[in-house]
This record gives C-alpha cells, sequence and structure tokens, in this order.
C-alpha cells in the first residue's frame, strides 16, 4: 500500500487491463482474485513500479527522444516497470485520463508464457500496456515493438508519423479488436515518446530516481506501507537568465530539449546520454 501516491495513477490498473486482455470474460468476483495474481506474479518477477512527478513529465513532453538510438542496444533502468503518472497530464479523447504505462524489454530467444498461450521470439522485442480508463471492463492499448521492424526508437514512434500500419492492439469491453482510430494512433505515439524520453533521462541522471520508504503497517488490512518510488520529486523548470524555476510570461517560450550521446573513456570509446534539458528564454 502506498502513502502519498493518491495524485498518480492506481498500478493496480495494469492489473486490471492484464486480467481483461488474456480474458475479456472474467467478472466479479473471479475478477479481484485474477487481478490479485497478476498483481503477485508482477511483485515476484520484482517489476518495479514508479511515480512520475507532473513538473518533470511536463518537461518530458517539451523534449525531443534521440530517434537514431536502437532501444534493443540502449541501457535501461528496469527491463520491465511500472510507470504511474500523475492525473490530467495525458489524455485519450474518447477515455480520458492516462494513469499508468507497463513496459517491457524481452530478448531473443526467449519465450514468453501466458495462460493458455506462449509467445516465441523471432528477435529482442518492446511491449508497452496502456489501461486508458481505470473502470470495470477497462479498455487498453498494447504496442508490441519487433527489433527486425523497428530497431530505433525513430522507427518504433516513426511509423505513426509516417503512416505505416502500427503494431498495436486497442481492447475494448466485450470486444478485443484490431481496429484503432486516429485518436488512438496519436495517444500511443504521445505515450511512446514519453516512455522513452522517462527511460533515457533515467540513465543520464539516476539521480532523480528517489526510492520509497515503509513506514509501517496499515491498521486495518496488515499491509506494508511505503512511500513512492518518485522520478522527478525536486525537478524544477530552468530559464535561460537565472537557470531556476520560472512562471509564465508572455514574453518567454520554450526551447524544446533533447537527448545527445557523449563519448568518453579512453580513446573516446564509451558513449553516455546525456539530456538537454527544455528551457524558458526570452523572446529576442
Amino acid at each position: 500500500m502506498y502513502r502519498e501516491a493518491d495524485r498518480f495513477g492506481d498500478p493496480a490498473a495494469i492489473a486490471c487491463s492484464g486480467v481483461m486482455a488474456l480474458d475479456p470474460t472474467v467478472c466479479e468476483p473471479t475478477k479481484n482474485h485474477a487481478i490479485g495474481t497478476v498483481m503477485k506474479s508482477l511483485i515476484e518477477r520484482q517489476v518495479p513500479t514508479f511515480f512520475v512527478e507532473k513538473r518533470f513529465l511536463q518537461a518530458m513532453l517539451l523534449t525531443s527522444p534521440p530517434v537514431d538510438v536502437n532501444w534493443s542496444e540502449m541501457h535501461l533502468p528496469h527491463e520491465s516497470a511500472i510507470v504511474c503518472l500523475p492525473r490530467g497530464v495525458l489524455k485519450h479523447p474518447k477515455f480520458g485520463g492516462i494513469g499508468t504505462i507497463a513496459y517491457g524489454r524481452f530478448r531473443y530467444p526467449a519465450s514468453i508464457s501466458l495462460p493458455g498461450q506462449s509467445i516465441n521470439l523471432s528477435s529482442d522485442s518492446f511491449s508497452v500496456v496502456v489501461p486508458l480508463a481505470e473502470t470495470d471492463g477497462m479498455p487498453s492499448m498494447t504496442r508490441w515493438i519487433d527489433q527486425k521492424a523497428s530497431p530505433t526508437i525513430g522507427n518504433a514512434i516513426g511509423r505513426f508519423d509516417e503512416g505505416g500500419e502500427p503494431d498495436m492492439i486497442v481492447e475494448l469491453p466485450d470486444d478485443i479488436s484490431e481496429r484503432f482510430t486516429d485518436g488512438d494512433v496519436d495517444v500511443m505515439d504521445a505515450v511512446m515518446r514519453v516512455l522513452f524520453n522517462v527511460l533515457l533521462a533515467m540513465t543520464a541522471r539516476p539521480s532523480l530516481e528517489k526510492r520509497g520508504v515503509r513506514g509501517g503497517r496499515h491498521k486495518h488490512s496488515g499491509l506494508p506501507i511505503w512511500t513512492p518510488n518518485i522520478i522527478g520529486r525536486d525537478y524544477r523548470y530552468r530559464s535561460e537568465s537565472s537557470g531556476e524555476s520560472q512562471g509564465g510570461s508572455k514574453r518567454m517560450h520554450w526551447r524544446r530539449g533533447h537527448f545527445r550521446s557523449q563519448a568518453y573513456g579512453a580513446g573516446r570509446g564509451g558513449h553516455k546520454i546525456i539530456w538537454i534539458e527544455p528551457m524558458l528564454v526570452g523572446e529576442k
């Protein structure tokens, strides 16, 4: 159980989404048991949960991802995780706010076992699951990226921009469908950009990650209570003039952030990701 996490999406939404994806006919009271089983599996697999602060998420929306980076080779802070977003920042035009994202990178030749089926990978793969509403019969979107078809971040995101056919499934209550609208594609595009940016920023600046601490047990359930793992808790916007937090101004505008690779070490053979932050600058 989490303390101070009510302004974020509920991580249990990912478990509910997974249950509906595997068996959309599951209903109360069996659903609660099924969700508990999924959550137990995530805990056993040590899939961490992170909560992204609003100011930091907005900075990620103002940062351009590096299109030439190979996502299969890039360092990830975690191979899989649940990312909880502040409520009201990312929205679907029909279903409302997006509160949680789950991702996982899977290495070839691994086999992924699911109830009733097994997926044999033909190359490295990257999976993203996005619940679209924290309600019963939860609709969701799933994106599955194959390294052979989309080896770079630019390929993975740009297939939407270039009018290609995304490897995406939209799942609706009582109707699993591969049909999706332009609005679905736009939302998943924004999700992928934000997710890759958050992972790259965490890699470039490990200090952004503030681990939660245990603070006793709930008096009724007996479950341990934790403060959440926060990404960007102390993040502040920067300006060209002072480098400090700034308010809005008619004479100011945003300079977008970006990532770049910097050589280091003996013979400059090593490379690390550097985050150049978005910045408020004055008009000339």
